[in-house]
């Protein structure tokens, strides 16, 4: 192989290499930064929506509060999914769509870094989705002085993840294209520089 050959490929091959990394590192900052500054601003939402109405009488929930919550669901859209916890994680009821399959219990060691306001972003776990995580916002349902509970609300619901992947996303492949020209672009004319400059002397 010749020595212009070895250089175009090594040129082609680094700049490639590092195209990809720097593509996985913008990618991971970006969704970083947009799930911390998207679960900052929903941080209070479910203690807004526990506070409107008392959510127990005794032991037991609200009737009327839980019949008030799903309705605050209904007006801020399909984004949301809420969710009642007992202290141990247990989903006691929910405002998930009707047949949805649901998980039984949920891992608290998230929730009680949200509540001891730990940095954002912090994922838990999807009910609907064993083994992924989401995006959430907690409020701890209290009586006597001690936690009894929690109203997890889930931030970006099945139907927008669902909507998210089946777009395309035409800017990132126009910009990858134009990035892989641009590399062709200089090897054939690092190429013609080394031919010109160094190989016909």
């Amino acid at each position: 192989m010749s020595f212009k050959m070895r250089l175009v490929i090594f040129t082609s091959l680094w700049f490639c290499l590092m195209t990809v990394i720097i593509a996985v590192t913008y990618h991971w900052q970006r969704q970083t930064i947009e799930h911390r500054t998207t679960q900052s601003l929903h941080k209070d939402l479910a203690v807004h929506m526990r506070d409107d109405n008392p959510l127990m009488i005794g032991t037991e929930y609200n009737p009327k509060a839980l019949k008030s919550i799903f309705h605050t669901l209904m007006l801020i859209g399909p984004d949301f999914e809420i969710y009642f916890l007992d202290a141990q994680g247990n989903i006691t009821t929910h405002a998930a769509p009707e047949g949805a399959d649901i998980m039984g219990t949920i891992d608290i060691e998230p929730i009680q870094r949200f509540l001891s306001n730990q940095p954002f972003p912090i994922l838990g776990q999807d009910p609907r989705h064993p083994g992924e995580e989401t995006l959430f916002s907690v409020a701890a349902i209290e009586e006597l002085g001690s936690t009894i509970g929690y109203l997890y609300v889930v931030i970006g619901s099945t139907k927008h993840s669902a909507i998210a992947k089946a777009q395309v996303d035409t800017p990132y492949i126009a910009l990858t294209g134009l990035t892989l020209l641009s590399i062709l672009g200089f090897a054939l004319g690092a190429y013609w520089l080394v031919k010109r400059s160094l190989l016909t002397r």
